[in-house]
């Protein structure tokens, strides 16, 4: 399977995996990730609903593994991330 990242077509290797979140609080706005990736190789949903990309959240860090929201999800908020 290949995956465009805004720049170029990217083989997925290993398939899509997750990480679901459930510790929201309605003030954190950062979240360490299990693996490293960039936020056009990285799909985020709330409660089901598609976030867009560089707009809603970004992924950066050391080893680029912290996912930051532009405003912090609320409590009962679910994140689903899929690494693409």
């Amino acid at each position: 399977m290949d995956v465009y990242d805004g720049t170029e077509w990217d083989q997925v290797v290993g398939g899509v995996t997750n990480q679901t979140i459930l510790t929201a609080d309605g003030s954190t706005q950062a979240f360490n990730l299990d693996r490293k990736t960039t936020t056009s190789a990285t799909l985020v949903m709330l409660n089901g609903v598609v976030q867009l990309p560089a707009t809603a959240y970004t992924v950066t860090g050391a080893g680029s593994n912290v996912l930051t929201f532009t405003e912090a999800p609320a409590v009962s908020d679910i994140i689903d991330v899929r690494f693409l």
